[in-house]
């Protein structure tokens, strides 16, 4: 292997430090205090919008904190430049950022400057992109497990009590096929406030509430059965 073979497709090694995990639990931990800090405000200024808002805001960072300790307790690998799991991490880092995007939407006080549909749209197209990184980290994974060295030997295999062992990693098909239905909810679900058949009112937000919730469920039942 040449020098810009290593430098471009360094060799794989488990990860025995927790360094990226805690530190995008601190990004995490930022995300979630401006949602807490808004929602405290609520006795201030209250509207039904901007609640129903932090509630969505809630229930997709906690979700997604959950899920990405439960995707790297299955398996950890040294992110290298320029690895796939670097690229991975890139993917992670995208996502706080609109996680911290849709967080702060309102105000600390709580306010909105918009109407509630201008809130329920724009929070909508946030969950889009959200969930299109969603379906490119599924897609990530899925190349990681599926990735063969030169001696056709998988490249990622799975990881037990960091090490690397010999059998493959399961390519997630079933996860990224969720991913795939939730973002195409989303997508109906943004036509439908635009077309005028989905209010921005408390049912309109619910709706994204509930395809949320199930979006979450469906990914944890995947990961119970097929661990």
């Amino acid at each position: 292997m040449s020098a810009i073979e290593k430098i471009l497709h360094p060799k794989p090694e488990a990860s025995r430090r927790g360094t990226v995990l805690t530190y995008t639990d601190i990004l995490f931990g930022f995300v979630i205090q401006e949602v807490f800090v808004r929602l405290a405000a609520l006795n201030h200024f209250f509207t039904e919008a901007i609640f129903w808002h932090l509630v969505i805001a809630a229930v997709l960072v906690l979700g997604s904190w959950i899920g990405y300790r439960r995707s790297l307790n299955r398996s950890e690998y040294e992110i290298k430049f320029f690895n796939l799991p670097f690229f991975r991490f890139v993917v992670d880092q995208i996502m706080l950022v609109i996680y911290f995007r849709i967080a702060v939407l309102t105000s600390p006080s709580g306010s909105w400057g918009g109407t509630s549909k201008d809130l329920l749209t724009e929070g909508i197209v946030l969950l889009i992109a959200t969930f299109v990184l969603y379906l490119l980290w599924d897609g990530l994974g899925i190349w990681m497990a599926v990735a063969k060295d030169k001696s056709s030997k998988p490249r990622y295999p799975i990881v037990r009590d960091g090490e690397k062992q010999s059998e493959p990693q399961r390519p997630n098909y079933r996860g990224a096929l969720i991913s795939i239905s939730a973002l195409a909810a989303l997508i109906t679900a943004f036509c439908a406030v635009n077309l005028g058949w989905l209010p921005g009112t408390p049912l309109g937000f619910a709706a994204i509430v509930g395809i949320l919730l199930i979006y979450r469920f469906l990914k944890e039942v995947r990961t119970s059965l097929y661990p």
